[in-house]
């Protein structure tokens, strides 16, 4: 079934920092990439891009595909040959309010628009979040 595919990544929470792998197929040219700017109730424009400490993207082959960055939420990927796409991007999460996400050695709380990028056009296909964290968290 088309959509996206997320995987959140809480390996070494103490670190403030989740990695999130973000998973399309049947790519077809360029995919921008982009980080929402609000949040819902909140009426001001976020800074959530200022949080993504790495990205990279590759092939369904693994083969690492250029981007750019176009905007300050906005990542440009150059087409895969075979139209799948994954993105890793590593996420700091050390503000505790309603707007954003927190993550420490005791608790994670991750807001989905201050962690996952989503595929410009695509955004009414189904999506699926699958979460790895700590054996003894409850998600």
């Amino acid at each position: 079934m088309p959509g996206t595919r997320y995987r959140l990544a809480i390996a070494e929470p103490q670190t403030h920092h989740f990695v999130v792998d973000l998973q399309v197929e049947d790519v077809a040219g360029e995919a921008r990439l982009v980080m929402p700017s609000w949040t819902p109730g909140s009426y001001l424009m976020r800074e959530f891009p200022r949080n993504v400490v790495t990205f990279a993207a590759v092939d369904g082959a693994g083969r690492p595909l250029p981007f750019r960055k176009a905007d300050k939420n906005t990542w440009v990927v150059d087409a895969p040959a075979d139209g799948r796409l994954t993105a890793r991007y590593l996420v700091h999460a050390d503000e505790l309010s309603v707007r954003t996400s927190h993550l420490d050695a005791s608790h994670a709380f991750i807001s989905g628009t201050s962690a996952f990028m989503y595929v410009e056009g695509r955004e009414r296909e189904p999506v699926t979040v699958e979460v790895q964290a700590p054996e003894a968290w409850k998600v």
